[in-house]
């Protein structure tokens, strides 16, 4: 989702990855905006057609103005800075964090419980965007009580700091194998329900049919 989001940026940004290499993100922008599958991306099973049409798509990928991070055992200390650094080095206008809960903590927080952690994140997070003026996009697991029915926000995974430092909240609901919603439970300037999409798992890409 977070990578569907980013696509669709026409401005400077910037994705901070605890979770997936560098090389696994680009394979997937490259599926979105291509139209092929992953796997056969991954394994260069391809057409010379389609190895032309990959090759036209990463030339218009990379005069896209996208920085990518990745570090595994990040910790939200790492993130801020390299944060900061993409805002004034590369101008970058938007950051998605992927993703709050996997982030390793801060020396201080070391020993200390992994919600007291996840809590400290949410706040640095916070004020990360409002002190460099960026919105930042940030993942978050649900705990396993979200698999029996409709998402809540009560559900994030850890800590109910995440959803009051939110301004946003959207949560992924597949409801059905053949019905995937985007809930928009919390936002503070703006409407909330329900959209509707078709999620293209080849391509890991959601594409909106419509709202309710």
């Amino acid at each position: 989702m977070l990578l569907n989001f980013m696509d669709s940026c026409r401005v400077p940004c910037g994705m901070i990855s605890a979770e997936s290499g560098y090389q696994e993100l680009t394979i997937r922008l490259l599926a979105m905006n291509s139209g092929l599958d992953t796997q056969k991306l991954a394994a260069g099973l391809l057409s010379s057609d389609q190895q032309d049409k990959l090759n036209k798509c990463a030339r218009q990928l990379s005069e896209r103005q996208t920085v990518i991070y990745d570090e595994p055992n990040l910790s939200i200390d790492r993130l801020c800075m390299v944060a900061r650094q993409m805002v004034t080095r590369y101008g970058v206008k938007i950051l998605f964090i992927d993703y709050i809960q996997i982030l390793a903590p801060t020396s201080s927080m070391k020993g200390k419980p992994i919600r007291e952690a996840c809590i400290y994140a949410s706040k640095q997070l916070k004020q990360l965007a409002r002190t460099l003026n960026v919105p930042i996009v940030c993942a978050a697991q649900l705990n396993r009580s979200s698999d029996e029915g409709r998402p809540k926000l009560s559900q994030f995974s850890e800590s109910a700091q995440i959803e009051q430092d939110a301004d946003v909240a959207l949560l992924i609901w597949g409801k059905s194998e053949c019905e995937t919603y985007l809930l928009v439970e919390k936002n503070r300037n703006g409407r909330t329900g329900d959209i509707s999409v078709i999620f293209k798992k080849d391509q890991v890409r959601f594409i909106g049919v419509g709202t309710k």
